[in-house]
């Protein structure tokens, strides 16, 4: 965990050449009372999962007023995903969600744990089914087979329920656009309560914490 750690910056205001700590070592004064801002631009995985589930608990601890979370990801590990939706639902902490740019398959799933959600002009949502990897020297055998469609089919089937209790859409036109792999645009996401409002974040001096997304080396 030490490592990840590393990735956790705290930026005042965004600017460049400002000062930047670790945030675990942020003044409870700077917290507790306030609304933070957390962003994270990256695709979802273990290790960012990992990252972000321990800067979340670090700065609700200190009792701030909100979070907002600055996010924009192209989607990825299903798992994770469904695991991070559920610790955002387990907060206390009032967590408010901006859509940055594009929130692409499985981050539809942890945009919609927010307790408010907005979204930036000209930010798009893509929906798609889940996908098995498969690697090129993997032998398969009916049973392997079987195990993974039965596990696309139990992933897809979480996603559309988590999208159909938050939203407007029905679990039927969900698994329509999964079959599509539509990309959405804000009227949609509107009109389909996936968002409040089309609204861009003023971060203006409050805290900002940006969430380095895990590069493997």
């Amino acid at each position: 965990m030490s490592a990840l750690r590393v990735g956790v910056k705290v930026i005042r205001n965004m600017e460049p050449n400002q000062q930047v700590q670790d945030v675990q070592a942020l003044p409870q004064r700077q917290v507790s009372g306030n609304n933070v801002f957390i962003s994270f631009f990256g695709d979802i995985s273990l290790p960012n999962v990992q990252n972000l589930m321990n800067t979340f608990l670090q700065i609700s601890g200190q009792n701030p007023s909100s979070i907002s979370f600055l996010f924009s990801s192209p989607g990825g590990d299903v798992s994770a995903g469904i695991t991070f939706y559920n610790f955002l639902k387990s907060l206390s902490t009032k967590i408010i969600v901006y859509n940055m740019g594009n929130i692409d398959s499985v981050a539809t799933v942890i945009f919609l744990a927010g307790n408010e959600r907005f979204a930036c002009p000209h930010s798009t949502f893509l929906f798609h089914g889940t996908k098995c990897r498969i690697f090129a020297d993997q032998a398969l055998d009916l049973s392997n087979v079987r195990e993974m469609e039965s596990r696309i089919e139990k992933d897809e089937e979480k996603i559309a329920g988590i999208i159909a209790s938050n939203t407007n859409i029905t679990e039927d036109e969900i698994k329509e656009l999964f079959r599509q792999g539509s990309s959405k645009d804000l009227s949609f996401a509107k009109d389909k309560n996936i968002i409040k409002d089309i609204k861009v974040p003023e971060i203006g001096d409050s805290l900002c914490v940006n969430v380095s997304a895990y590069v493997r080396g």
